[in-house]
């Protein structure tokens, strides 16, 4: 299997000091666990049976070694080239945490203030009822709008249709936009991270296209992957396709497969999703962040939070185990990188199709597999995107099995397996796995959860009393928001309980503590 370190003998020194610490590269050490790489690739050769995607991409590391990297199906399937390593993809907004990082590293080197106000750099972007920076635009905590829900034939001509070669120009697509939201509340925006790209082309004198490749990409030993025109040859560039129809509105499944057409451009969103990459590509990406110092602050950002939006990167527990990921994609693609930096993990996939398969949780079964040598990955993938696509029945029979089978142990499942149970109105199974789920929580958001599910499922149940012995549980050990304890009142699984006078001086209590 090649590794990281056969590609790095002209990288700089993040690169070199993450090949460290893989033992000079030596043979990998898979610990204890069985080779996860056979059980992976029962994963892949699944999902590539479903006939769902045309091509796909995926790596995975583990403490800077490459241990798998595989290719599938097609990039080109009128002419039946098939992928290879080499393939490069659309990556859609997975690019902000590049973006991010570029903003990172230009910080340290004192040519931008993440807290200046945005006009220091690009005057041509209007001053607002409070202040835009930096630091806001990467949080996504700006109030710059997204794109709307409601598309006109003009927008498509603005945005798909017209060619942007400074990425400063495409800001008058929103700067007289109003600003939405609250101040400093979440809002994701695509336009902000392309206002971002603005102010770091003008800190860096750099077209920021250049300075992310250049300045970024290179030196990490990173060389395939780039910003992409539709006028301009790219090797090894994937077609794309879409098991959608090719409509404006929601998406509705095509009675035939719909290839892209290669003349949409997204020069328009360079900051917030214009690269293109590989599998490998991507991971060593990952591996780099991983062994630099903007690492810490996102880990612990998601060690505290377990979710949100951080410098490009999205987070939370997945199994027992802390991770952060960075996805996106456009019409026709998908790009996932998950990072599990407590087990020194890294996963990417990618793929040049558009379809219904809920891909976005293959990396965490396939980061799970390697740290945990799942036996029955297939098994926990179909009961994870049953539960994502709200497949109740399925998410519940699928996720009983994996209990059964003894496969996990890991207080998501418990939590997922109640919670499809919940959704069914099947209290009685429901109430046990809550329970399990709440005594093996690995962090505190999941105790929360369970703890409040637990009590609703009491409540629907009849058994009002316990359900206030949850909820008095939760209110001592748990970390509620005064705005989630006013929804208990209208929440529907209490609405049996909302008569009972133990029910009733539990929420007067609560209003009290407010």
């Amino acid at each position: 299997m090649e590794r990281l370190c056969d590609r790095a003998t002209t990288v700089g020194s993040l690169v070199l000091a993450l090949l460290l610490v893989s033992t000079a590269c030596a043979q990998t050490d898979l610990g204890t666990n069985p080779n996860p790489v056979p059980r992976v690739r029962e994963l892949l050769e699944h999902v590539s049976g479903s006939g769902q995607l045309v091509g796909f991409q995926v790596a995975v590391a583990r403490d800077g070694t490459l241990i798998l990297s595989e290719s599938y199906g097609y990039a080109d399937l009128e002419h039946e080239v098939p992928v290879n390593t080499e393939t490069r993809f659309a990556v859609g907004s997975l690019t902000k945490a590049v973006t991010a990082f570029a903003l990172l590293k230009l910080s340290d080197l004192g040519r931008i203030d993440l807290d200046a106000p945005v006009q220091d750099y690009v005057p041509e972007f209007p001053e607002k009822d409070r202040v835009v920076t930096a630091r806001l635009l990467a949080e996504n905590r700006s109030g710059i709008p997204h794109y709307p829900r409601e598309r006109t034939w003009e927008w498509y001509q603005t945005h798909y249709y017209t060619h942007y070669d400074d990425i400063v120009a495409a800001i008058d697509l929103f700067k007289d936009e109003p600003l939405g939201g609250a101040p400093g509340e979440f809002s994701y925006s695509s336009y902000g991270y392309n206002l971002l790209a603005s102010a770091i082309q003008r800190a860096s004198g750099e077209r920021f296209q250049a300075y992310v490749e250049n300045q970024v990409l290179r030196p990490m030993g990173i060389e395939r992957t780039t910003f992409a025109d539709v006028r301009r040859v790219l090797p090894n560039r994937a077609r794309m396709y879409s098991q959608f129809a090719l409509k404006h509105g929601p998406r509705e499944p095509a009675s035939a497969l719909n290839r892209i057409p290669e003349n949409w451009d997204y020069s328009y969103n360079a900051g917030g999703g214009g690269l293109w990459s590989t599998a490998e590509d991507l991971v060593q990406f990952g591996e780099g962040f991983l062994v630099s110092e903007h690492a810490s602050p996102v880990l612990e950002f998601y060690r505290e939070t377990d979710g949100g939006f951080y410098f490009g990167w999205w987070g939370g527990v997945t199994g027992e185990h802390t991770s952060f990921r960075a996805q996106g994609g456009v019409i026709g693609s998908y790009a996932d990188l998950r990072i599990f930096p407590d087990a020194g993990v890294v996963v990417a996939f990618v793929t040049n199709t558009e379809s219904d398969l809920n891909t976005s949780q293959l990396t965490n079964v396939i980061g799970r597999t390697v740290i945990e040598g799942l036996s029955d990955p297939v098994l926990l993938f179909e009961a994870e995107t049953a539960y994502s696509s709200r497949r109740w029945q399925d998410a519940a029979t699928h996720f009983a099995e994996a209990v059964t089978a003894d496969l996990v142990h890991d207080p998501s499942s418990w939590y997922k397996l109640a919670r499809s149970r919940h959704r069914l109105g099947d209290y009685a199974a429901a109430i046990p796995a809550y329970r399990s789920a709440v005594q093996n929580a690995a962090h505190p958001v999941w105790r929360d959860n369970a703890l409040y599910r637990l009590a609703g499922s009491l409540a629907a149940d009849g058994r009002v009393a316990e359900a206030v012995q949850a909820l008095e549980r939760l209110r001592e050990e748990g970390n509620m928001e005064h705005e989630d304890w006013a929804l208990l009142g209208s929440d529907p699984d209490f609405q049996a309980a909302s008569q009972n006078p133990e029910f009733e001086a539990f929420l007067k209590t609560v209003r009290l503590a407010e």
